[in-house]
C-alpha cells in the first residue's frame, strides 16, 4: 500500500526477526548509487560498517494487515507514520485507517504544531492519540529531544505498557 509504519520492539531479537521478514519481502532490485546514493550501515561511532547493494527505497510485498500481524506476533507495537503527510501515509493512500488494525496511536510529523487540533480535525483520528516525530531519512532531519512520554521509570517494558494500556 506504500504506507510507512512505525514498529517498536522491546528486544533486539524481535527487531532482527522483523528485519528478516521484511528483507525477504523486498524486490531483488540493485541500488543505483548514481540515482539514489549510497546506502551505508554505520555503527554507534559513525564508522561505516558496510554498504547495502539492494535498493531499499522500494515497497515490500507485505500488506498492512500482514505487517501489523507480524509486529504484534513478535511482541512489538505498530502504528501509522506521519499521517499528516501527502505521501507514504495511510491517510494519503487509503483515505482512512481500517478498523481491524485496532489503531489507537498515530505519528504526526514535526510540521504539525497543534497536535490536538489536527487530530480533532480529521474524523477518522478523533479517538486517537498522536506522537510527534521527525521521520528522519537523513541525519539533519532528526528532531531534537523535545518530545516525550511520561512513564513511572526509565524502562522499555513501561513504554510498551503505556502503548498497550492506551489501546482502543
Amino acid at each position: 500500500e506504500e504506507v510507512h509504519l512505525v514498529a517498536l520492539f522491546s528486544t533486539l531479537e524481535s527487531a532482527k526477526a522483523a528485519e528478516d521478514i521484511i528483507w525477504k519481502s523486498l524486490p531483488p532490485i540493485q541500488n543505483r548509487k548514481d540515482i539514489f546514493g549510497n546506502q551505508i550501515i554505520m555503527d554507534e561511532n559513525d564508522d561505516i560498517l558496510k554498504e547495502v547493494d539492494r535498493l531499499l527505497v522500494t515497497a515490500c510485498s507485505l500488506s498492512i494487515d500482514e505487517v501489523f500481524n507480524m509486529v504484534k506476533g513478535l511482541g512489538g507495537i505498530v502504528f501509522p507514520a506521519h499521517v499528516d503527510r501527502s505521501s507514504y501515509s495511510i491517510l494519503s493512500n487509503l483515505g482512512f485507517i481500517p478498523k481491524n488494525l485496532n489503531v489507537s496511536f498515530v505519528e504526526v510529523s514535526k510540521n504539525i504544531s497543534d497536535i490536538n487540533g489536527y487530530i480533532s480535525g480529521v474524523s477518522c483520528l478523533k479517538d486517537m492519540k498522536a506522537l510527534r516525530n521527525s521521520d528522519a531519512h537523513t541525519l539533519g532531519d532528526i528532531s531534537e529531544r523535545e518530545n516525550y512520554i511520561e512513564i513511572p521509570c526509565c524502562d522499555i517494558g513501561k513504554i510498551f505498557d503505556f502503548f498497550r494500556q492506551n489501546t482502543i
